[in-house]
């Protein structure tokens, strides 16, 4: 990877308020500089769509995608449906986190 390659991460998110701020810090702390964070809350019934915005005003690497409730894999698409095709994607669980890496490294 070079360094101005770009990464995309896609979270879809339902009812994750007790996991999202660690999975979103865990990757807005990467080293990676070249990053996009969709989160996409698929009609979350508790404060998972506010955690969204909130971290989407505070970050302008982060957008946030609002949608009725369809299931992990359509909160996955309706993401991919509005990115460029430039660069890499992950997907990563609102669960999961990521530890810190440098991915220059060899």
């Amino acid at each position: 990877m070079k360094e101005t390659d770009r990464i995309t991460v896609i979270i879809p998110a339902y009812n994750a308020e007790q996991y999202i701020r660690k999975c979103v810090d865990s990757i807005l702390g990467q080293t990676w500089e070249n990053l996009r964070l969709i989160l996409v809350d698929d009609g979350s019934t508790d404060k998972t769509s506010q955690i969204a915005d909130e971290y989407a005003v505070r970050d302008s690497r982060v957008s946030v995608i609002h949608k009725l409730n369809e299931g992990a894999e359509l909160a996955r698409k309706a993401a991919l449906d509005v990115i460029d095709s430039q660069g890499f994607i992950m997907f990563v669980d609102a669960d999961d986190y990521l530890l810190k890496r440098d991915l220059l490294q060899q």
